[in-house]
């Protein structure tokens, strides 16, 4: 929990260091420099929102594959090299094909391995 805490707040106050740095540096909008006070009010707070709201997603995505990838390698005896390459090459789509296609079938069926 101590770990996420931190994770959270260095991502926050990134966050708020960049907004800062963009409004010092001057505002624009397409191209066109416009007094900072003209500037939409909640933009740089959805702009930092949706960055980290994509960044989670990524790295859970992350975790899934590695995830997906350490079973595939102790779980596969036959088609172990073309799950790899599936997982290698498609990552993310391949360790959700991976899955629904292996990972869940053995799960649901209780055999460990």
């Amino acid at each position: 929990m101590k770990n996420l805490q931190r994770v959270l707040f260095s991502t926050l106050s990134l966050i708020a260091t960049s907004n800062y740095v963009m409004a010092a540096s001057g505002c624009s909008v397409n191209g066109k420099a416009i007094p900072c006070d003209q500037m939409p009010k909640g933009f740089f707070a959805f702009m930092g929102l949706f960055g980290f709201v994509f960044m989670a997603i990524m790295f859970a995505m992350i975790i899934f594959w590695f995830w997906m990838f350490i079973d595939a390698i102790k779980n596969e005896k036959e088609n172990l090299a073309l799950w790899l390459i599936i997982l290698i090459f498609a990552s993310g789509i391949g360790a959700i094909a991976y899955y629904f296609a292996r990972y869940r079938p053995r799960k649901k069926s209780g055999l460990k391995k």
